[in-house]
């Protein structure tokens, strides 16, 4: 039996990774590129979901570096599927469907402009956190019937 499809408007929502916190929650939404369609929607191929553009952004504070006034940082966030997020029968423009096969999905938070807190007294605490890994889930938009791929 297969999983479900992953389709053109379907999220991928990613908390933040401990012991980051992000200023807003981060949801993307995806756009299809499949060479079909599964409920009036284009599937998703790995890239749609590993090489989005324009680039996942998100804001940030670390807690973890002290109390003061804090300061927000910017970075960028890559997503990586896993193998079974990749249809082993089913494809498309030479590229595996992607499916929901229930695990989560991995990425990696790289800093562009690290989080700040300034102390009452003393130095500035900057994050030296070169990057910070976390993982993510897929939010599907229901279908009227299930369309699964293996």
């Amino acid at each position: 039996m297969g999983n479900p499809v992953v389709r053109n408007g379907d999220q991928i929502t990613a908390p933040a990774p401990a012991p980051a916190v992000w200023l807003t929650p981060v949801v993307v939404t995806l756009g299809g590129t499949g060479g079909f369609s599964v409920g009036g929607k284009v599937v998703c191929i790995p890239k749609d979901v590993e090489d989005i553009t324009p680039e996942v952004t998100a804001s940030y504070n670390a807690p973890a570096l002290g109390s003061g006034t804090p300061v927000p940082g910017t970075g960028k966030i890559k997503f990586t599927l896993a193998v079974g997020h990749k249809a082993s029968m089913t494809k498309t423009k030479g590229e595996p469907v992607v499916v929901n096969d229930g695990a989560s999905l991995t990425y990696r938070f790289t800093p562009e402009t690290p989080a700040q807190v300034i102390p009452p007294t003393g130095p500035t605490a900057v994050d030296k956190t070169p990057f910070y890994d976390g993982t993510a889930t897929f939010l599907l938009t229901p279908m009227p019937k299930l369309v699964t791929a293996g």
